[in-house]
């Protein structure tokens, strides 16, 4: 619990790693957890059906528990509060505060076995009870830990009496027939959808719009601002369950929780409304980070939008009483692709879930599924061991867990219930979202070797093992095989990835393994409907081939630090750990593809995977030109200011067998002519092959082709001409001038604010401009332990940096150092100050400020996980003194040093403070 956790951090003891004094003891925090939700739904009581729905997970309200009249500013009976809000109703009496279905931990579900799921949902919804009450009774909605929803958890779901599921509009969107993908920043910056996965219809409008994150939402209206039905097939008996989806918007979620969000800013969407089923736009965003967990947000915002929204003639309401209202039609089936919401930075929604399950790297930092390794997904073979030593053992001692001693054993708990508690408690998302920094790593290992302690108690002598295999969720790489992929798997560039694709899971059993298949087939038509079933049933039918099977190479997945990152400490090693299984499929292109995977254990039980899709291309990324489509692009709709791929397919054209084939183009319909690029033959696809980066003053692509000895395809005299959306707003600009507020990581009183954001590789970073006497330098290393003298001959020492950011008092001048103190980081980083009425701020490229041997994702995995930041102010003359009441983070000891503990870590998968859920 968090207070004996404090009361030892107070005694001297080291883990963890944060300070939890520091982080519970925040005013909006003590708020938040206690009794501000409820004040704030107080001031919308005017409105008949205004509310809000609430996500307070199992293991913050035992530490708020234990925190009450002990930490300064908690008190006893802060539950009061809450179960007040959830007795006001609204005219269709339903509650006004809706505290929703969460995992107990802040597991994510879809990464998570069944089982497990499970038992994390009935011991929230004990906790719930038992803090909160059942009257009303508890909630049928669910919000999922990062909003990271799949089809596949609909049946657990139903099995605890959920109803409706919060998901991301964007995941709705994404695999529409018509949805405009644009790759990048300006819109989609993760993998394109598989079109396995695009399965709902072509929606005609689509409003796109960027977010500080680093991406930019695009969704369909009305369609993914409407709730709708997703469905989950049994894949032995056919059986259909369905599940009502509430679409979250992406963009006016971010919004509302990093500035002030008016209701007129609805009004691009509110033209596409359908009064017969009005648009449910739902607002999530976290409620103790940011602008959205402060006092101004829930005690001004919330009801200056609730009433500005009412005076525009919409209906502030909340999901249970808009669904009361307008109940979701049986036959509104959609599809829903995997993956969370896009503010996980890195992740921006990707349909793999990448920011808590990265791929398998080889030792040059390439995807390697069959023989890579990386710590995120070792987690998961943790988790898989310990999972069915546990399941086995509740077998073999023949008993239903005890929800109440999972919970909080006590001495008549039984073993396996001790290790449930413990398991389950290893499961915090937060552990793979931050990766490497402090002692994250080792805390699912230290629960989990816990949690077999108490399994093995059981698990002796010859005992029966009835308890099939436990296999992970299998995984895709190339995402898109035979197509464009994209995102930090690819270093943030388009890649055309061959056809063979490999799936690899991780499969443990107490008893061991007899075997491990990957089934799969391929689909008839290449297009599997909504409105059937046979691909989602081992049995199939028709529509699909026969299963064809290829046994999976397994190996010993390794317990250590593969690759010797110094970032990383695994003091403990966990004392079960899965096994790794590949398998590859080659040989099929434009071909829809089912699979699942197949284990048996050395007692003979089977177990099987939900079976998945694949579409795989034909190496090319789509969009056409010309009659015969000789022409392709990737993406179908290229950006200004952002690469495009080229293929030419020769055959019928003048260029049919030329040994080299240039690239001749343009923009603007030749208003501007480029120099020649050669291309590139790639044998597989038959096609010749460039990559061109368009200037953001394009609105046009235009092209022909020749062999450079005087042959030329204009296509039959047309030429090439394709239409090119505009550039996206950039998420800075550096020009000396402060960005949003919404950046601001750290902020002294008096003193520096300092800003931090991320785009891709590229990080910012700014504070005030030097002025009053005084240098400022903004520091960035990825080491804590190395100190070393102040820069330019400052007074004091300062921690050992990789590059800083200095601004002259005298001068205004302003530059980049790098370790050594010389200037030789212009070539990939900028800077700009506006002096003491400006700020002072910077981007650098970190793949070149931490440069490594290769290409795509070489650079990005040399990026450390976590780089800290710090900025403060010297005394201009030489031997200047730091200004310890300014420096930013605040200082601990103002000793006129820049020490290890006042820098701001700024993680490069998250910045969000994980451990407060």
């Amino acid at each position: 619990m968090a207070w004996d956790t404090i009361q030892q951090q107070n005694g001297g003891r080291t883990h963890p790693s944060e300070t939890l004094s520091s982080i519970f003891g925040l005013d909006d925090r003590i708020a938040a957890y206690q009794f501000r939700p409820r004040d704030s739904v107080q001031t919308i009581l005017g409105l008949p059906n205004a509310g809000a729905q609430l996500t307070y997970s199992g293991s913050l309200i035992e530490n708020v528990n234990s925190l009450s009249g002990n930490l300064s500013g908690y008190y006893s009976g802060w539950q009061n509060s809450f179960i007040q809000a959830r007795q006001w109703t609204t005219s269709g009496g339903k509650p006004r505060l809706d505290m929703v279905n969460f995992t107990h931990h802040h597991s994510l579900a879809p990464l998570q076995t069944t089982r497990t799921v499970q038992m994390e949902l009935l011991l929230h919804q004990h906790m719930m009870a038992q803090r909160f009450g059942t009257n009303p009774p508890l909630s049928k909605g669910f919000f999922p830990t990062e909003m990271a929803f799949s089809e596949r958890l609909i049946p657990v779901l139903k099995s605890v009496g959920i109803e409706w599921a919060v998901v991301s509009g964007n995941h709705l969107s994404r695999v529409c027939a018509d949805f405009p993908l644009v790759l990048g920043s300006g819109g989609e910056n993760t993998q394109p959808p598989n079109l396995a996965d695009v399965l709902n219809p072509a929606q005609g409008y689509y409003y796109r719009v960027s977010i500080d994150r680093g991406c930019s939402p695009c969704n369909a209206a009305p369609f993914a601002y409407t709730p709708h039905r997703a469905q989950y097939v049994d894949p032995y008996t056919g059986a259909v369950q369905t599940l009502v989806v509430v679409p979250s918007a992406m963009e006016f979620s971010w919004f509302d929780g990093y500035r002030n969000l008016g209701a007129n800013e609805l009004a691009p969407i509110a033209s596409q409304n359908n009064p017969s089923r009005p648009m449910l736009v739902l607002m999530a965003h976290d409620g103790d980070n940011a602008y959205g967990g402060g006092y101004s947000y829930y005690m001004e915002s919330v009801q200056n939008f609730c009433y500005g929204a009412a005076a525009l003639g919409y209906n502030p309401t909340t999901v249970e009483q808009y669904l009361s209202q307008f109940p979701v039609p049986a036959d509104d089936i959609v599809k829903v692709e995997d993956g969370a919401w896009v503010n996980a930075d890195g992740d921006f929604g990707s349909p793999t879930f990448i920011n808590w399950n990265y791929p398998l790297l080889n030792a040059a930092g390439q995807p390697d599924p069959v023989n890579g390794w990386h710590e995120k997904p070792r987690e998961y073979a943790v988790y898989l061991a310990a999972e069915n030593r546990i399941r086995t053992a509740e077998k073999v001692l023949g008993v239903t867990p005890r929800i109440a001693e999972v919970a909080n054993p006590s001495s008549g708990a039984n073993a396996v219930e001790k290790a449930w508690h413990f398991f389950l408690a290893a499961l915090d998302s937060g552990f793979l979202y931050y990766g490497t920094y402090g002692d994250v790593e080792v805390r699912g290992t230290i629960a989990c070797n816990k949690a077999v302690e108490f399994a093995d108690s059981v698990l002796t002598g010859n005992f029966p093992d009835t308890v099939g295999p436990t296999i992970w969720i299998p995984q895709r790489w190339p995402y898109n095989p035979g197509s464009v992929n994209f995102g930090v798997e690819t270093g943030y560039t388009q890649k055309i990835l061959g056809p063979d694709f490999t799936i690899w899971t991780f499969v443990y059993d107490v008893s061991g393994l007899s075997s491990v298949t990957l089934k799969w087939r391929v689909d008839n038509d290449g297009i599997n409907p909504l409105n059937s079933t046979q691909n989602e049933t081992y049995a199939g039918g028709p529509e699909v081939g026969a299963w064809q099977s290829l046994p999976m190479n397994g190996r010993a997945f390794p317990k250590g630090n593969v690759y010797n990152k110094p970032d990383i400490n695994y003091y403990v090693l966990p004392t079960y750990i899965a096994d790794h299984f590949s398998a590859t499929i080659s040989g099929q292109t434009n071909k829809l593809i089912d699979y699942y995977v197949e284990a048996v254990d050395a007692k003979g039980n089977v177990e099987r995977t939900p079976i998945q899709h694949v579409w795989v291309g034909n190496l090319s990324g789509g969009g056409g030109g010309g009659s015969s489509n000789r022409v392709t692009l990737t993406p179908s709709t290229p950006t200004a200011g952002q690469p495009v791929g080229i293929a030419y397919d020769p055959v019928g054209g003048p260029l049919q067998g030329a040994p080299a084939v240039n690239l001749h183009w343009g923009i603007n319909n030749w208003a501007t002519v480029y120099t020649d690029v050669a291309m590139s033959w790639n044998a597989s696809a038959q096609r010749w092959m460039t990559t061109v980066t368009l200037p953001l003053t394009a609105t046009q692509l235009d092209m022909v082709f020749n062999n450079g000895a005087g042959t030329w395809d204009n296509n039959s005299g047309q030429d090439w001409h394709f239409p090119v959306q505009g550039a996206p707003a950039p998420m800075w600009t550096i020009d000396g001038n402060p960005e949003s507020e919404s950046l601001v990581r750290a902020n002294t009183p008096g003193g520096l604010k300092l800003w931090v954001a991320r785009d891709g590789n590229l990080l910012y970073v700014g504070t005030q401009g030097a002025g009053n006497g005084r240098d400022h330098f903004i520091f960035i290393t990825r080491n804590l332990t190395n100190v070393r003298s102040a820069p330019w001959g400052k007074a004091g020492t300062c921690v050992a940096w990789d590059a800083y950011l200095a601004n002259e008092n005298d001068n205004n001048w302003s530059g980049w150092f790098d370790a050594n103190e010389s200037q030789t980081l212009g070539g990939f980083a900028l800077q700009a100050s506006g002096g003491s009425g400006g700020v002072l701020e910077g981007q650098i490229d970190l793949s070149q400020l931490y440069p490594s041997g290769g290409g795509g994702l070489v650079a990005t995995a040399d990026v450390p996980s976590v780089i800290y930041i710090a900025a403060v102010e010297y005394g201009t003359a030489n031997g200047g003194t730091l200004f310890s009441s300014t420096q930013v983070p605040s200082t601990s000891n103002g000793d006129g040093n820049l020490d290890a503990g006042e820098f701001f870590a700024f993680t490069l998968s998250a910045v969000e403070d994980w451990s407060l859920y």
